[in-house]
């Protein structure tokens, strides 16, 4: 009933074969773990950011690459504690800002993000090396305004690494894209 990170409270249901359960890991630090246990994937804060990264952990795992998997998962630990390491959504929204996602604009009762806050999530996300470039943002772009020509308000944008998937969030509505 909660997102605290306590394997033990994982049990597999593979004994029963009468029960239908998706296990999915709600905390960014613990997908390779929850995923030996038999989870079927994650609900991740991260790819909200970089949905690659995520998406390698899960994808090295299910293709039976275990040590890419936990490499995978390993290498995104400093990025897992700067988003976590003030209340969440403010340091993903600062981090948005960093990759040039979003305009780094805040609504109360979100404040901006603390300088240790900026500072974590500026080092993590630079030792990752994962920056978009300025193709993927003008793909990203035209993407948007195509969206805008349907009458869309845009407020937030997020996309994948080869841009095959943006999600947007508008005023009234999260809209999920597959190009």
């Amino acid at each position: 009933d909660n997102a605290t990170p306590i394997v033990m409270n994982v049990t597999p249901v593979e004994d029963n074969e009468n029960v239908e359960l998706s296990l999915y890991s709600g905390n960014d630090d613990m997908v390779y773990p929850l995923l030996s246990l038999k989870a079927d994937g994650v609900i991740s804060v991260v790819s909200n950011l970089l949905p690659q990264a995520m998406n390698q952990i899960c994808f090295s795992w299910f293709s039976g690459d275990f040590e890419q998997a936990l490499q995978a998962q390993t290498r995104v630990v400093p990025l897992v504690r700067a988003l976590f390491s003030e209340v969440s959504p403010i340091p993903c929204k600062h981090a948005m800002e960093l990759l040039g996602l979003c305009s780094g604009e805040l609504r109360l009762p979100l404040i901006p993000a603390g300088e240790n806050t900026q500072a974590m999530l500026k080092k993590a996300l630079t030792d990752l090396g994962d920056k978009i470039t300025e193709d993927e943002k003008a793909s990203i772009q035209a993407a948007i305004d195509k969206l805008k020509e349907k009458g869309f308000e845009i407020s937030n944008v997020k996309s994948d690494a080869n841009l095959s998937q943006i999600s947007v969030t508008t005023k009234y509505s999260y809209i999920f894209c597959v190009f």
